[in-house]
């Protein structure tokens, strides 16, 4: 039940941000993520998931999507693939959405969508502090928060523009968001 809520609450959040014609979540488990883009966003023309392994719950999750929101068939695709060909998987101009890639990954979304000047929404879990390339008085002054500290100086210094936010505690304590979008783009409406 609490993967249902923070899904939908991270979507709620995510939504204006990280849209586009195609919508990639990676890492996306289940893709329910990916599966609100399509039901709830017109805009979005295909929304992707990506993750190493399909489970069962995506093709529930899929059926019943397509029974109350008819328009969302043949829109939602699942890859199964690891993260690191996700460049390869991935439209360019796709809109990134990564709900607890664990560690290191929310940093291998976060460059793809720097290399590629892409809309992201993450919400990190499992943050490297060890491998963090944050200061070292931050990271042991703050731990997991520098490694977010030190990921938004990454998306600004690649000219996005950052907004912190956050789904609630009571749902998960890895509930940090953070959104970024290219200072080039105009936020969607």
């Amino acid at each position: 039940f609490r993967e249902l809520v923070e899904s939908f609450e991270f979507f709620a959040l995510a939504r204006k941000h990280a849209r586009a014609k195609v919508v990639a979540d990676l890492c996306g488990g289940h893709g329910l993520v990916a599966v609100l883009f399509a039901m709830f966003e017109r805009k979005v023309e295909r929304a992707l998931v990506l993750d190493s392994s399909r489970p069962a719950s995506f093709d529930r999750i899929l059926l019943a999507a397509e029974e109350a929101a008819p328009w969302t068939a043949g829109r939602i695709e699942y890859i199964e693939a690891k993260l690191k060909t996700a460049a390869q998987n991935i439209p360019c101009d796709a809109g990134l959405i990564a709900v607890h890639a664990c560690g290191a990954k929310t940093d291998r979304v976060l460059e793809l969508a720097i290399a590629n000047h892409m809309p992201v929404a993450v919400m990190p879990c499992c943050h490297p502090v060890s491998t963090s390339k944050a200061p070292p008085a931050l990271k042991k002054a703050l731990a997991h928060l520098a490694v977010d500290v030190d990921r938004t100086y990454q998306l600004e210094a690649s000219n996005f523009h950052v907004h912190w936010t956050s789904v609630s505690e009571r749902i998960t304590r890895m509930n940090r968001v953070i959104l970024a979008r290219p200072r080039s783009v105009p936020a969607a409406t």
